[in-house]
């Protein structure tokens, strides 16, 4: 269900994805999520938010990852740094793919700010802990929800 969720959002098998969930906690984003990415052939590189938006940040420019996921007001703050560390505009480090969770990303004026300071598409995906990590997903057309 997991895998059906983040690959209407966009994520295939073989991207490589910057996981800024926090990933402490039992978190759904976190661990749960991580698995997810594995079980559909996706390379999580497990950062974290705790790890910072620095560090996050210098792995992005390093590994050059194609997708991202997170919380979107983090995203949207990660989106703010690359200026003053790694020296870049967020749009220019690789990301195409965005999938966002844990409170709404859907919103027009998040989205288009996302998209915008990424450079990228992106995508919610409600979840929890009560039917299984992710069980509504939002496709390519941006059109709302499907539950899983």
């Amino acid at each position: 269900m997991g895998a059906r969720a983040l690959y209407a959002n966009g994520l295939r098998p073989g991207d490589r994805c910057l996981h800024a969930f926090g990933m402490s906690k039992g978190f759904v984003g976190g661990l749960p999520l991580a698995q997810v990415l594995q079980y559909m052939g996706v390379c999580d590189i497990p950062i974290g938010a705790e790890a910072g938006a620095e560090r996050l940040l210098r792995v992005q420019v390093d590994q050059r990852p194609t997708a991202l996921v997170g919380t979107p007001n983090f995203l949207l703050y990660l989106a703010e740094q690359p200026p003053a560390v790694v020296g870049t505009d967020a749009r220019d480090l690789g990301v195409r793919t965005i999938s966002t969770g844990g409170e709404p990303g859907g919103i027009p004026a998040v989205r288009t700010r996302l998209e915008t300071s990424w450079g990228a598409t992106s995508r919610e995906t409600p979840g929890g802990t009560d039917l299984g990590c992710l069980y509504w997903a939002e496709c390519e057309q941006a059109e709302g929800m499907h539950l899983l």
